[in-house]
């Protein structure tokens, strides 16, 4: 939708933590559009911690227009098909969790659906396999 794309981009960079959130709550929406979503967003996210100064800094304008980037280009997923085969990806690294849906259609794997979550501060000190 044009009028959306146009939003997503002439959204302004963040002073506040309240536009910020604004544009998060936008992000949020779409995330399952945007692979690895908590790690590009993780700088924003962090600004919005309890206690945390508002500091924008280099880390957060690279994420911020990232977002804005992967937000208005059009994704390639496909739709579930229930009669083919299916694959699921994971990855864990230290900061978050991510998984890929995809199926296999001819001789293409292609994406239907990403999640990914920033890990909590306990959950940061699992293993590999435990995340």
């Amino acid at each position: 939708n044009g009028d959306k794309i146009r939003t997503v981009q002439s959204f302004e960079t963040p002073r506040r933590l309240r536009a910020l959130r604004s544009f998060l709550g936008m992000c949020n929406y779409y995330r399952s559009f945007v692979p690895n979503y908590s790690k590009i967003a993780g700088p924003l996210l962090q600004l919005t911690k309890k206690n945390e100064r508002f500091n924008w800094g280099p880390d957060q304008e690279k994420a911020f227009l990232e977002l804005k980037e992967r937000l208005t280009t059009a994704p390639i997923l496909k739709h579930f098909d229930p009669d083919l085969p299916i694959e699921v990806h994971t990855d864990a690294s230290d900061l978050g969790v991510g998984a890929a849906l995809m199926q296999k259609e001819g001789e293409m794997v292609l994406p239907v659906a990403y999640a990914s979550r920033r890990l909590t501060d306990a959950e940061k000190k699992y293993s590999t396999t435990e995340k």
